[in-house]
């Protein structure tokens, strides 16, 4: 294996004009060592041709030293050196007048050289002429320098001598290849012998010339061969480039691509003995023999062209990019790219389907129209195994969001690692150092600006309409973004109950808050609609964001509890992280599968949820009302909306980025929040925890994410506001459930009543005993509502103003004259 120190350390090879300062006596300081440290260039044979110059990009306000090179008629082209990648593109190019059709003579060219390299860039031609080549770069690949080659011409005409060879060295990828073979020509025409060279094509890495110098490859038997891959590319046929590739590996029979399509090159050995005036058993050694075509045996192309076959297995080219497990699942695919002249699909292909021809062939069709594959088992088996063989291998999450396990957010095309973000690459996975990582997950999907300068202008807008509860469900949401990294620490993370009545404003807040994680239009999902799988799917496909529960707990007309197959108490062991649900492994074993909840939970609701005090005790509450609303409101509301995705969306990206650091103010806070919390009689420790971790997270939005927007005073008028949704949690434990407290209502009322008696027991036995069919009968006939009987029991045993003792106890009944019913009994409460 081989790698490049660059890609390892890149943090060495960014901010050059930082490390090495410009000065009078220096004035390209930062640009000699960019070329020569970060390049591996000699500096002696170009000095005088580049100069270090500064580029601003208004737009962004940020700045960067450049080496920038003059070209013909007064044009220039620049390389960005100091942490390029903030930048839309790290080089700028100036046209001077007609400049198209000219190119960048190295300096230190012979003055009338027998062959010349053009190459794209400038640095891939200062490479090669370090290796005693005669080079010029035409900028692109795109620009054919025909006014150049004119002049060139001329000036060879003019001191009668035969014009130089072109060797059209362009990059290894489709641009480069098509404007080689088009451009080989062009110069044909024009009286030139042309020729073509490239650099080899590696699936780790995409090589240029300047790559190939640093690390030791242009040596005179690294230029054959790259002469070699040229020559197979300007072939006019495939049974050119097959003839070609015969020469040069003297192998009876193989695989090839020529024009986007693969072919299956085989040599009659019998026919070609009887060509040669050989023995057959001796034509392997002299072939071998054969060192120099033109000396020794000119005819011997046009002989193996005329002993072999040359016959198209497909109709597009194929490549194995790499190879992909899900560990979970033990499923594996091999990810490959399909090629043809019209363009290129990536996609995933099982072992099965590449074992066989009659399953690899639909496989095809179904992901390219018109792609077949008509090659025979045997064919296949060899491309696949010379494509296949040490194929690397990528790791892989199928989730969208943070992995524990790598360190890293990984994003639909974004990741951020220890604190950078990484664009996906075209092979469909992200570079993290030294590791390798994709998701597998193709939902949610998250658009995030990792480019742009952050801009937080809407802030105040924000604050204006939604006040401080709007910043703490901010502050939670941030919180979200480090919910593994928080149950790390505090081994829980809070739920948040949003609730308020319809036209409150909560859908347009989730709304906002989701595209400031950078999710348009949603809100979240209503798991009352959804079947189980759906649910628990929805639960397992992010990691490190929420998830948003709607109107998940509807009652009907009557007040009844719609039918749901969904229970909040099932989330209970969310709370702490732990799996919530566990399903078989597809295999012949007794596996299960068992995905820890990597994600928090908001519940937005009309009416508060209906759940066990473990589980009300495991949320932060907050209610939305109307009341303060006005159009002014509502226009800064319709305001906030419009902000761009790509403005919203730097709130998520900014808060990621400075994970470490919002970290330890985490870790500073909590545990002065949380006995604070205590100090001020707030000494139910989960409630105390759970609002602690909110308030450290409001200072986390004050100091790292919304610096220089969000104010003092903003942030403490925030944690005030938590102190009370704190002992307003409290107190709310400290009753009934509202359900509960209804019941008694009604049952105050009926006993009241001249002809009813619900207690069951005499007055002074101080206990109460209800026969729940009798009293939701006399009930319903009073008019009076109560929730269905099952769910009524399940609340009643955590009844507080009359203590639950037993449940379908026999009881002599004092209203019905001694004869026994199955009760409810509670012990009667002091205040009645």
């Amino acid at each position: 294996m081989e790698v490049h120190v660059r890609d390892l350390f890149s943090d060495l090879f960014t901010d050059w004009s930082a490390t090495y300062k410009q000065t009078d006596v220096s004035p390209n300081a930062a640009a000699d060592a960019y070329l020569n440290e970060g390049r591996g260039l000699s500096i002696k044979s170009i000095k005088g041709s580049y100069s270090q110059e500064q580029y601003t990009n208004r737009e962004l306000g940020i700045s960067s030293a450049t080496v920038r090179f003059q070209l013909p008629n007064g044009g220039w082209w620049e390389r960005i050196i100091d942490k390029a990648d903030r930048f839309p593109r790290k080089a700028n190019l100036k046209y001077g007048y007609d400049l198209k059709g000219y190119w960048w003579w190295h300096p230190a060219n012979t003055q009338l050289p027998t062959e010349i390299w053009i190459t794209e860039g400038i640095f891939d031609a200062t490479a090669l002429h370090e290796h005693g080549l005669d080079t010029v770069s035409s900028i692109s690949c795109s620009n054919f320098p025909e006014h150049s080659l004119y002049e060139l011409k001329n000036k060879y005409n003019k001191e009668k001598r035969t014009l130089p060879t072109l060797v059209w060295a362009y990059d290894n990828d489709k641009a480069g290849k098509d404007y080689t073979k088009k451009f080989v020509k062009l110069a044909a025409n024009m009286g030139f012998e042309c020729v073509a060279a490239q650099p080899p094509y590696e699936k780790h890495r995409k090589l240029d010339w300047n790559d190939l110098h640093e690390m030791g490859r242009l040596t005179s038997e690294h230029l054959e061969h790259y002469r070699y891959l040229g020559n197979l590319l300007t072939a006019t046929s495939a049974s050119e480039a097959a003839v070609i590739m015969y020469m040069h590996t003297k192998r009876t029979s193989f695989y090839l691509e020529y024009n986007y399509r693969t072919w299956w090159f085989e040599l009659d050995t019998k026919a070609l003995s009887t060509c040669i005036g050989v023995e057959k058993h001796q034509v392997g050694s002299y072939l071998e023999s054969v060192s120099d075509l033109t000396d020794v045996d000119e005819q011997m192309p046009e002989f193996v062209k005329s002993c072999s076959t040359v016959t198209e297995l497909c109709n597009a080219k194929l490549e194995a990019l790499y190879f992909q497990r899900n560990e979970i699942t033990d499923e594996s695919w091999y990810f490959m790219r399909v090629a043809t002249a019209k363009g290129a699909v990536t996609t995933t292909i099982t072992g099965d389907q590449l074992s066989s021809p009659s399953k690899f062939k639909p496989r095809l069709l179904s992901v390219y129209a018109g792609v077949f594959w008509t090659g025979a088992a045997g064919q296949l088996d060899i491309i696949m195994r010379h494509q296949t063989e040490a194929l690397k291998e990528v790791k892989t999450t199928d989730f969208i969001g943070y992995s524990k396990e790598f360190g890293a957010y990984i994003f639909n095309d974004t990741a951020v690692h220890k604190g950078k973000s990484v664009a996906i690459n075209e092979q469909d996975y992200f570079k993290l150092g030294r590791l390798e990582v994709k998701s597998l997950a193709n939902s949610p999907t998250m658009h995030l600006n990792t480019k742009d300068k952050p801009n937080f202008d809407w802030w105040p807008k924000f604050n204006k309409v939604r006040g401080d509860y709007g910043t703490v469900v901010m502050a939670w949401w941030l919180g979200t973004y480090f919910a593994e990294q928080i149950r790390g620490i505090d081994r829980s993370f809070p739920f948040f109950e949003l609730v308020g009545q319809a036209g409150a404003g909560k859908s347009r807040l989730l709304e906002f808050l989701w595209r400031l994680s950078g999710r348009e239009d949603y809100e979240g999902f209503d798991p009352s609609k959804a079947t189980s799988v759906a649910i628990y799917r929805e639960f397992a496909q992010v990691s490190n964001m929420p998830i948003a529960l709607i109107e998940g707990d509807r009652n009907d007309e009557d007040g009844k509890k719609s039918y749901s197959k969904f229970e909040w108490d099932q989330l209970k062991d969310a709370f702490n992280g732990r799996s919530i649900r566990s399903r078989g492994v597809k295999n012949n074993g007794n596996d299960t599968y068992s995905p820890p909840f990597r994600a928090a939970i908001m519940i937005s609701q009309n009416e508060p949820i209906q759940a066990s005090e473990a589980m009300l005790t495991r949320l932060l509450h907050i209610r939305l009302t109307r009341e303060g609303q006005t159009l002014e409101g509502k226009y800064i509301v319709d305001e906030l909306d419009r902000i761009p995705l790509e403005v919203t969306s730097q709130f998520m990206v900014k808060a990621i980025l400075n994970e470490e650091a919002i970290l330890q103010t985490y870790k500073e806070k909590v545990r002065i929040y949380e006995a604070f919390y205590h100090s001020a009689g707030i000494t139910h420790t989960r409630i105390a925890l759970n609002h602690a971790q909110v308030a450290a997270m409001v200072d986390c939005l004050h100091l790292h994410v919304l610096d220089g927007v969000m104010t003092d005073e903003q942030a403490k008028t925030a944690k005030s506001t938590l102190i009370t949704m704190a002992e307003q949690r409290v107190a709310r434990l400290s009753n009934d459930h509202p359900l509960v407290e209804q019941f008694w209502e009604i049952y105050e009322y009926l006993e009241s009543s001249a002809d009813c008696n619900m207690n069951h027991y005499a007055a002074d036995k101080k206990k109460i005993a209800i026969n729940l069919p009798a009293f939701y009968k006399i009930a319903q006939s009073e008019g009076q509502r109560l929730p269905e009987q099952t769910e009524m029991k399940r609340l009643l045993k955590s009844s507080r103003k009359h203590k639950f003792i037993d449940s379908n106890v026999p009881v002599s009944s004092a209203v019905y004259k001694s004869k026994t019913v199955k009760c409810w009994v509670f012990e009667e409460g002091l205040e009645s």
